[in-house]
């Protein structure tokens, strides 16, 4: 009986452990020709991620749902479909780029400027309960300026299906009066004083949270894109609350 014990009290275990989802780094790059210079019209593209290799359901909808988010993200041409898994998406990077470029040559006599795109998804945080995995990228294809974001998503741990960030929150109403009390301090803003006439972009004057979040060992982020809550000259804007602040809200980590 003792025997019968430890075998089932093993196989737990061995379940447990294979149930983990393990990643691994992955590297996708396209580039017009090699040591191309920016005055020669070139496009370049490089994406660092991390991929979850478990044979499992939970895996695959895992990194199913980041090349989403990274397609969302860096695809640039007119036709998505044509873009399928990462080194589709790389080369289209290019692909458009040279259509532009023969375009520009045979109407304009001029070369268009040269393009980049930078991505690197990174394993955030990870526990037996939830998987948060943040995407930061940068994209140029012209213009008074490039546009670069941080993009969080998180999973449940043993299902591999996304979760929303209102999870992740027992009382969404005092985190984000929390987030605002940060982020006036930060700012140095009065608690009485409109963040509209501050500057910010806040319709009807409610304080909202960001579209992504993140943790960390002794916090959880609140990241604002650009354009998100101000103008593009502000930045990326992130509030930083201690665990002692938010751990009464939170569901989880």
């Amino acid at each position: 009986m003792k025997k019968l014990w430890l075998i089932w009290i093993l196989s737990l275990f061995f379940i447990g452990c294979q149930s983990e989802i393990t990643f691994e780094p992955q590297h996708y790059q396209a580039q017009s020709k090699d040591n191309c210079q920016p005055h020669e019209g070139c496009a370049k593209f490089n994406l660092d991620i991390v991929a979850a290799t478990n044979k499992s359901t939970a895996a695959d909808s895992i990194n199913n749902s980041v090349f989403k988010m990274i397609h969302r993200a860096m695809y640039v041409g007119e036709n998505p479909q044509e873009a399928r898994n990462y080194l589709q998406l790389a080369n289209s990077f290019v692909q458009t780029h040279n259509q532009i470029k023969d375009e520009f040559l045979e109407r304009f006599k001029v070369l268009p400027p040269s393009w980049e795109a930078n991505g690197k998804c990174r394993l955030q945080w990870q526990s037996d309960k939830i998987i948060n995995l943040v995407l930061e990228y940068y994209t140029f294809t012209g213009g008074a300026h490039g546009y670069g974001a941080t993009n969080s998503i998180f999973f449940d741990a043993q299902t591999g299906k996304k979760m929303p960030n209102r999870q992740l929150f027992t009382d969404t109403i005092s985190v984000t009066s929390l987030v605002e009390e940060q982020f006036r301090k930060q700012n140095k803003i009065a608690a009485k004083t409109s963040l509209i006439e501050a500057g910010y972009f806040i319709p009807n004057d409610q304080f909202f949270l960001p579209k992504n979040i993140y943790l960390t060992q002794k916090a959880v982020v609140f990241h604002y894109n650009p354009y998100e809550i101000a103008a593009f000259a502000f930045g990326d804007i992130e509030v930083v609350i201690p665990n002692e602040k938010i751990e009464p809200f939170l569901r989880f980590k």
